[in-house]
């Protein structure tokens, strides 16, 4: 497609031509027009510019579940350059209060479902903002409607490309940004629609997308404002459910969605009788990321909705590489190739390049326009780098074809008597056993190794804790593993602590193993 189409991929562009058309599908069923999201987008925009709160590269923060208000406030924000901050509302407010202090916003906006976190604002004495606003009724704080009223509905100032500033999910530690640079936002939009149409999505195609994870997760907010951008209609899950999901993509013949491998299984134990009762031949993309995914979900996953599967590695930081289905069916286990303009390879710990299939730390350099920061953080951002290329911190190789295999989070590895032990490994083995619903593989002091290998199981219902399918799952993992890789401790748990986008909290894991998150 020629580039001058692609840059009028722009939701305004779309709503200004058929403002009629179907947007967003909110949770509750209820739809929204191109033109009325556009109409309430400008009524934001003209609000804000009059208070003089529209400043190029200042923030606004949102603390709401998916939403149609949610892509509105988006849509708003960035058409001013300004940049957008989701907030995981799932955190503390002492987290939130870190998050705010940090970003400093002009604006927050709470939704009216999140009543406690408006509460607590008062006693975070970190938190300074110009204004607070509440997405429908919260006692004290003027409403959304409230400071729009009376604005222009007219699109009066030229559109200045901003974006989303996301925080990091604090698996490992207090949150932290990931902040770009503005020049590259609409290069950032130009680039997500043209792989899009690469994959046969075309723009404005009837293409509705299914936002399956929260908004203000990078993943989420990435592919349903790609969808937005490129005319799709964006249909909004608030909490996920695995047959609600499938009712979902059937209702609205969706095409296209974003997903975190957790889903995977948790679709997957759907009994048959329901997975065959809905029709999914609809979907055509199902992007998935975030975190590892089992060989054998993956697999399965294939068997039932078909080669629709398309894997990325990536971080909020940049993207890295990507892969079809065909092409991880021929290399199983896979991440996939760099995306176009991007380079990867695998250093030592003195940053000496490694060769193909030795195993050493991932770096990725971007292309050009792709630069990031921490924010307020410098030594962090200077310590992830070596020269042009950054790393996210995880540990793999690249096979002879330039395939690269992911075998664990630095953090993560354990180090039991001098041997490197894969936490993802061992993860991947016990998920096979068949009364293991989730897992998660750790290292805890040990005197005698320096690590051990501590495994917290959470049972498939029917299968009670204890020795004796202690003695099950050993006596599975004995066959497929050596004996420096077997747990030394086997607990277990009603719910592993995972975030929306997947990835276990291996630090409250750890916590409750010795009082204090390492």
């Amino acid at each position: 497609m020629a580039g001058d189409l692609i840059r009028n991929i722009r939701f305004e562009n779309f709503a200004l031509a058929e403002p009629d058309r179907l947007a967003v599908v909110d949770p509750d069923g209820s739809r929204r027009t191109r033109g009325e999201i556009l109409l309430r987008s400008n009524k934001l925009v003209n609000a804000l510019r009059a208070r003089g709160l529209g400043q190029v590269g200042a923030t606004v923060a949102v603390a709401a579940p998916n939403c149609a208000a949610m892509l509105t406030i988006y849509h708003a924000v960035t058409r001013m350059g300004m940049y957008l901050v989701p907030i995981n509302w799932h955190l503390t407010a002492d987290e939130v209060a870190h998050v705010l202090s940090s970003c400093a916003p002009v604006l927050l906006i709470i939704h009216e479902r999140l009543s406690a976190l408006a509460e607590a604002l008062p006693r975070m004495a970190s938190v300074h903002c110009h204004r607070v606003l509440s997405i429908g009724v919260l006692p004290g704080i003027q409403s959304l409607e409230e400071f729009t009223s009376g604005h222009s509905q007219n699109m009066a100032y030229p559109t200045i490309p901003g974006r989303a500033l996301f925080y990091s999910s604090g698996t490992t530690g207090r949150p932290k940004a990931v902040k770009h640079t503005l020049e590259g936002a609409q290069l950032a939009i130009d680039r997500q629609a043209q792989f899009q149409i690469s994959q046969g999505i075309e723009p404005d195609a009837g293409h509705s997308h299914l936002c399956a994870t929260m908004l203000y997760h990078q993943g989420g907010m990435q592919s349903a404002s790609t969808a937005f951008h490129m005319g799709h209609a964006v249909v909004l899950m608030d909490r996920w459910d695995p047959e609600n999901m499938l009712q979902l993509i059937q209702t609205n013949a969706v095409t296209t969605t974003t997903m975190v491998p957790v889903m995977f299984s948790r679709l997957l134990r759907l009994p048959e009788r329901v997975r065959q009762s809905c029709n999914v031949s609809s979907l055509k993309q199902v992007l998935h990321g975030s975190a590892p995914c089992p060989v054998h979900v993956k697999q399965a996953m294939i068997d039932w909705w078909g080669p629709v599967l398309w894997e990325y590695y990536c971080g909020t930081e940049g993207q890295a590489t990507t892969v079809s289905s065909h092409e991880w069916l021929q290399n199983r286990g896979t991440v996939g190739k760099p995306y176009p303009g991007v380079d990867i390879r695998i250093l030592d710990s003195e940053g000496n390049e490694l060769p193909r299939g030795e195993c050493g730390e991932i770096y990725i350099r971007q292309s050009s326009g792709w630069q990031f920061e921490y924010l307020g953080a410098p030594e962090h951002t200077l310590a992830g780098r070596r020269g042009e290329y950054f790393t996210l911190g995880d540990i793999g190789y690249l096979n002879d074809e330039g395939y690269l295999f992911i075998n664990d989070r630095k953090s993560d590895v354990i180090n039991c008597g001098g041997e490197k032990i894969f936490s993802i490994e061992l993860e991947q083995i016990l998920l096979q056993h068949p009364a293991v619903a989730d897992c998660a593989v750790l290292g805890v002091p040990d005197e005698l190794f320096g690590e051990a290998v501590r495994a917290v199981i959470q049972p498939l219902p029917g299968n009670s804790p204890g020795a004796l399918l202690t003695e099950q799952i050993m006596s599975f993992l004995r066959g497929r593993l050596a004996a420096t890789k077997l747990p030394r401790r086997v607990e277990y748990c009603e719910a592993l602590p995972r975030g929306p986008n997947g990835k276990v909290y291996k630090k409250l894991l750890r916590a409750g193993h010795d009082g204090r998150a390492r």
